[in-house]
């Protein structure tokens, strides 16, 4: 196919497609709005524990003062684990 009239036709259904959200503008906003509304919990979500993490993180050192821990590590190939167990 020429590379004239693949533009050419390319063109043509970006118009179509134009054309038919412009028509149906109604519908395209209200398709907007409702993928908007089911994003909002998880932005809240993110923010939420943005803000928190400040606060956790001076709790995590401050109580860190006050416990030991032994670390045991378990290392594969695949993947490192390390669990934290308190010594009470």
């Amino acid at each position: 196919m020429d590379k004239s009239l693949k533009n050419g036709m390319l063109l043509i259904a970006f118009a179509m497609l134009l054309l038919t959200v412009s028509i149906n503008i109604d519908s395209v906003i209200n398709l907007i709005s409702s993928f908007f509304s089911l994003l909002m919990p998880i932005i809240f979500g993110l923010i939420f524990a943005f803000i928190l993490s400040v606060p956790m993180k001076f709790f995590e050192n401050f109580l860190s003062k006050y416990q030991t821990y032994d670390i045991i590590c378990f290392d594969s190939s695949h993947n490192q684990i390390c669990r934290y167990i308190g010594n009470c």
